[in-house]
């Protein structure tokens, strides 16, 4: 995992929709005897503060938002931090390692490799401007941060923590 964020630490989607993925490690392992491989892959729901979230005021108020209400803070909360696990877990599968999706209390067993995280900041940008200037105007920004531990029968060690930055 800390191989694949240091690989994503300035990576670019493809696209029209290509978005810049800044990764900055904070800390790392530095045990001096080897982890073990993890028997699966945990994913707890990201934390997201709807105070945390910008949301394009005018998108807002167009007639199908006002009606379903999927554009205020707290529906964008929970939206955002289902389908960034769903991706986290997709992801993460292509490793080999069996990998779930698990509520927040959800207690870790032995061997377990944890990732947890918070939304630092989520702003939805502007989509009036995406289509009439373009050029990176009105672009979204997404930022988290993320501890990566690993559960070993006597205790929980960091494995990594690192913020990304989207745009």
């Amino acid at each position: 995992l800390t191989a694949g964020a240091l690989l994503l630490s300035t990576a670019y989607a493809q696209g029209p929709m290509g978005a810049k993925i800044n990764v900055t490690p904070l800390a790392g392992y530095t045990g001096s005897s080897p982890l073990p491989k993890p028997d699966k892959i945990l994913v707890y729901d990201f934390a997201i503060n709807p105070d945390d979230i910008q949301v394009d005021k005018m998108q807002a108020m167009r007639p199908r938002h006002l009606i379903t209400g999927d554009q205020k803070p707290d529906a964008i909360a929970a939206s955002a931090s289902k389908k960034y696990s769903a991706e986290l877990v997709k992801a993460l599968a292509k490793t080999g390692i069996p990998v779930e999706h698990v509520a927040k209390d959800t207690p870790p067993t032995d061997n377990a490799l944890m990732i947890q995280g918070s939304f630092t900041s989520v702003k939805e940008g502007n989509k009036t401007e995406r289509d009439t200037i373009g050029m990176g105007a009105g672009g979204a920004d997404v930022q988290t941060k993320i501890d990566v531990h690993m559960k070993t029968p006597t205790d929980s060690v960091l494995f990594s923590q690192f913020e990304t930055d989207t745009k």
